[in-house]
């Protein structure tokens, strides 16, 4: 693994000139699931963002009932308007927050009746919270270095690859070089989604590429505002 900023930067500009159409979307669509969330409002915006991360993002065998339970489970967590908010904080405590987060919902929609859905509530986090909670799935696994023998291991899994991400995110700061691309969300943890991804087998360039990604909105109602101007 080349893991150095330019090299960050570089995967992100590869995956960003593929896939940025799709980011967009799903930051606004991202930006209508927190105002769901702050204020319980149109549910099935924050059920059809759950949808478009399992569907966009490569998450397999994820029934529609444990969407639905997803979405429920999220409704029902407690939200501090702070958890949506861009942070550069990646202590130990912070690693137990993203952990935990996660942890508890796996936990939550199983203990409703769906699977032990590791790779999909990362995801969702990670897209609702993606400056404190890590993505999370095979291409990540592979690339740090993570084993896994059986779904019992899922757990300590994530807790490794928090750890590092965090640790690749605290280099990261370091360097000074803090160009995460053109996209919200520009935060370390993102940028890294994109490069594991990309290093793990993205570059490969057989995922979805949806042609069509303002679909979804059109069908919510939702429209996207214009990107502020740079001056």
């Amino acid at each position: 693994m080349d893991f150095t900023a330019a090299a960050v930067e570089r995967r992100v500009a590869e995956f960003d000139a593929r896939y940025g159409p799709m980011e967009k979307v799903l930051w606004c669509l991202r930006a209508e699931a927190v105002r769901s969330l702050s204020g319980a409002r149109r549910p099935e915006v924050l059920r059809e963002f759950v949808r478009t991360v399992r569907n966009w993002w490569g998450v397999r065998g994820v029934s529609s009932a444990t969407l639905g339970i997803m979405t429920e489970a999220l409704q029902a967590t407690c939200w501090t308007p702070e958890a949506f908010e861009p942070s550069s904080d990646f202590s130990d405590d912070a690693c137990a927050f993203a952990v935990g987060r996660v942890s508890r919902l796996v936990d939550t929609v199983h203990r409703k009746g769906g699977r032990r859905e590791w790779s999909l509530s990362a995801k969702v986090l990670h897209w609702l919270m993606p400056w404190r909670v890590p993505a999370y799935d095979s291409f990540v696994r592979q690339v740090l270095k993570v084993g896994i023998q059986g779904s019992d291991d899922q757990a300590s899994a994530y807790r490794e690859v928090v750890s590092k991400v965090f640790n690749m995110a605290t280099r990261l700061m370091g360097a000074g070089r803090l160009f995460f691309g053109e996209l919200e969300p520009r935060s370390p943890l993102r940028a890294l989604d994109k490069y594991l991804w990309m290093e793990g087998g993205g570059a490969a360039g057989r995922a979805l590429v949806v042609r069509d990604p303002e679909r979804v909105l059109r069908e919510l109602g939702l429209t996207c505002p214009p990107a502020p101007s740079v001056e």
